[in-house]
């Protein structure tokens, strides 16, 4: 199982995916359906759910935002 971490820009996902992986946490960054986020031009990092908290943790550490959690 995975976890969509939905933001609203693809320069934020790329900045979570760099945080991310320097912790060791693989992360990818794909489109989420728009029926799901309601926003048009949003992109999702992908991270194992196994490691969802942590990188939630990591990414309000590191003060970047995101919109919602699938």
């Amino acid at each position: 199982m995975n976890c969509l971490i939905i933001f609203r820009s693809i320069t934020y996902a790329q900045k979570a995916v760099k945080i991310l992986e320097r912790a060791g946490i693989t992360a990818y960054i794909k489109r989420p359906p728009r029926e799901i986020t309601g926003i048009s031009c949003s992109y999702a990092v992908k991270v194992p759910s196994y490691w969802c908290d942590k990188a939630l943790a990591l990414l309000r550490e590191r003060h970047l935002d995101y919109v919602k959690v699938i």
